[in-house]
Order: structure tokens, then sequence, then C-alpha cells
């Protein structure tokens, strides 16, 4: 397994096995943990951002939310039909 970066958000992923099918598995295996890793990181990093922001600014709409419009919940009931 070899990867390499070209450059900026570019590279290069390049997988060796005994067939190909197996060589192609490795590969994509590779890019989705890579994937799932860089999404992960990204959702942390925001609520950091957000914790932080929240913490420094207090009583104030969150950035990006119009004022007066009430934050989305992330615990809402289901509505019986």
């Amino acid at each position: 397994m070899a990867f390499n970066i070209r450059g900026g958000r570019h590279g290069d992923l390049t997988a060796a096995a005994f067939s190909p099918r197996v060589a192609a598995d490795l590969a994509n295996t590779y890019v989705e943990v890579l994937l799932s890793k860089s999404s992960s990181f990204a959702r942390q990093q925001a609520r950091g951002t957000r914790e932080r922001w929240r913490a420094s600014s207090p009583g104030q709409d969150e950035p990006g939310r119009r004022p007066g419009r009430p934050a989305e919940s992330s615990s809402r009931r289901p509505v019986a039909p």
C-alpha cells in the first residue's frame, strides 16, 4: 500500500495484492476509513468552534442563524400519524 500526495488536496493511492480484486478492496477500504476519519474530525472541529463561540458570546444568537428564530433541537419527538 502506498499513498503519495501530489500537492494540494490530491494524491495517488496504490495497492498491491495477489489479485486485482483484493487490491481494489484494500484501496477502497483505505479511502472509506480516510473519509470517515475526515468527516469525524470536521464535526469535532465544528463542535469545538461552536462551544468556544458560545462561551465567548453569551446571550447572542449563533452565527449564521437569523435573530429570533429558534435553534433546532436534536431531541425532536416523532409526530404521531
